[in-house]
């Protein structure tokens, strides 16, 4: 038996897919609250406190065809017939039992239980200590049904389970208390019948694919690979795609061989090597990892976890860390809430690295497009952006290598400053846009030459070129620039100290009155 570790709302998303919904259902010890995976046709509650019963009675319309047992867990089990109900959930209540009694009642749901056996508990002991009669967490008076009397470990469980859990889940006890260091919990989940195999259970988790395409990257990829190899989600396709590298790419894929997928063939450019990977790709969720950009632990699961819980979402990005040559953290990056307008209007590419994308999104959109060397990513997100929604995963999963032969360092020139234009015409051309994208055009045109200008590697008179480009199509913009140009010349080291303390003063009084003046034609693409 292998224990998946988890953080916290990652593990209570991802046991939703090791739940199998079943008509008939047993619910041990429910208290005040009964499973809610999914409403079964039989729903039996078995709870010995009249109570929390009561309480449930008043709940019937949120809880339909539920039925009552008031007994404790072992003498209501005794008494039923060998595979008498379809799945039994016992959630928090193993602890509050004598670990005899505790295995006793789990033997007895194995008999009675045809297709699952759902357990969640705290991982060891956490003392939980009530006097009869004293109020309980919920403001009633269960106290006396609330002591925890054992605690349970991963390794109780034997092969025939599924065991997913977290080393840090409670924060407080059951009266508030901070809990120093919190405690963990664990899910427990064993099919029956036909279904005994552990790996039954994992082939309910989506497949996710990972493609990696590297050129002249050895030095960086084996830190890349390990960090996917090493997520602990439990079900990865993992597609390493060397295009024609000139170092020692190969040997180094070669010591992974039977743990990734992996091919080389002739250098055809980093697009249609991630094409070539879609096509080879087999994941409900399929994520492009570059060669010098490792994941962060926990990515997979998290985004996967998300993903589910934002079911209309096509492409979720999360936040990431800047690194260096040596992977030392230089930065950290907060991306935008998705705003494909924003997007389209500002020339700003939303997503980052660690973007995890749907497969019935490729399925819509196809592939990345050819034409494009530099900045495919780019024109693949404002296409797929209208197919559907996109979201940030507030939580910092990627990362970001910054080194001189990295694509963002060394590929700065004419070339990307061309493609950046092409890109933006070639989107315009595009059929049926949104009334609101096509309004936005002028100023889409204005930031992607302001862009161009940027990135044209220190040619000047190109540089120039863009510019006056980006004025014809939004004139208003000259105000933009020329705040930008006298920011960079008032930081510089030899601007005189009184006259940028005057300028920062009257910038100050200024500021409030002009500060809500067309702010759309200020944003431009960082």
């Amino acid at each position: 038996m292998t224990v998946k570790w988890f953080d916290k709302d990652t593990l209570d998303c991802l046991i939703r897919y090791l739940v199998q919904e079943v008509d008939t259902v047993l619910d041990i010890g429910c208290g005040i609250r009964p499973q809610d995976f999914f409403k079964p046709k039989q729903h039996i509650c078995c709870e010995p406190h009249a109570e929390y019963i009561d309480i449930l009675k008043q709940k019937a319309d949120q809880y339909p065809n539920m039925t009552f047992i008031q007994s404790t867990a072992l003498q209501a089990v005794k008494g039923m017939r060998d595979k008498s109900v379809d799945s039994v959930f016992m959630l928090d209540v193993i602890e509050h039992l004598g670990k005899t009694d505790g295995r006793k009642l789990i033997t007895e749901c194995e008999r009675i239980a045809k297709n699952q056996i759902i357990i969640f508990t705290p991982l060891g002991f956490v003392p939980q200590n009530v006097e009869r009669k004293e109020i309980d967490a919920w403001g009633l008076h269960g106290g006396e049904w609330q002591v925890h009397k054992a605690g349970w470990l991963t390794t109780d469980f034997d092969d025939s389970w599924t065991v997913l859990a977290c080393k840090e889940y409670h924060l407080t006890n059951d009266k508030g208390e901070p809990f120093i260091p919190p405690a963990g919990a664990f899910w427990a989940v064993k099919n029956l019948g036909a279904q005994t195999r552990e790996s039954q259970n994992i082939d309910r988790f989506p497949l996710v694919s990972v493609i990696t395409p590297a050129y002249n990257r050895a030095s960086y990829l084996n830190e890349t690979m390990d960090s996917v190899l090493n997520q602990g989600y439990p079900r990865v396709e993992y597609i390493v795609l060397d295009d024609g590298s000139k170092d020692n790419t190969k040997e180094v894929l070669e010591k992974y061989t039977g743990r990734v997928i992996w091919e080389t063939h002739p250098n055809m450019g980093e697009t249609r090597t991630v094409n070539k990977g879609l096509g080879m790709a087999h994941g409900e969720i399929v994520v492009v990892v570059n060669s010098d950009d490792p994941l962060l632990p926990g990515a997979i699961s998290a985004a996967v976890a998300f993903m589910h819980s934002h079911p209309d979402v096509l492409v979720a990005y999360p936040d990431w860390e800047y690194i260096g040559p040596k992977s030392e953290v230089t930065g950290h990056y907060q991306v935008k809430e998705y705003d494909y307008l924003y997007m389209v209007r500002t020339h700003y590419c939303t997503p980052g690295p660690g973007a995890f994308i749907r497969r019935k999104a490729v399925e819509a959109a196809g592939v990345r497009d050819p034409e494009f060397r530099y900045v495919a990513d780019f024109e693949y997100w404002l296409r797929l952006g209208l197919y559907g929604k996109f979201a940030r995963i507030p939580r910092t999963l990627a990362t970001f290598r910054v080194h001189p032969d990295s694509a963002s360092v060394s590929q700065q020139g004419s070339l990307m400053s061309h493609e950046h234009i092409r890109l933006i015409q070639k989107f315009y051309e595009r059929p049926n846009l949104p009334p609101e994208v096509r309004k936005a055009r002028a100023e889409a045109f204005y930031n992607a030459n302001v862009v161009a200008a940027v990135v044209c590697g220190g040619d000047l008179w190109a540089a120039r070129k863009y510019r006056l480009k980006a004025l014809a199509y939004h004139p208003s913009g000259v105000f933009t620039m020329a705040t930008l140009a006298l920011f960079k010349l008032v930081k510089s080291p030899h601007f005189p100290k009184p006259l940028y303390r005057i300028l920062r003063w009257g910038w100050h009084v200024v500021r409030p009155v002009s500060k809500g003046e067309n702010r759309k034609s200020s944003q431009l693409a960082p």
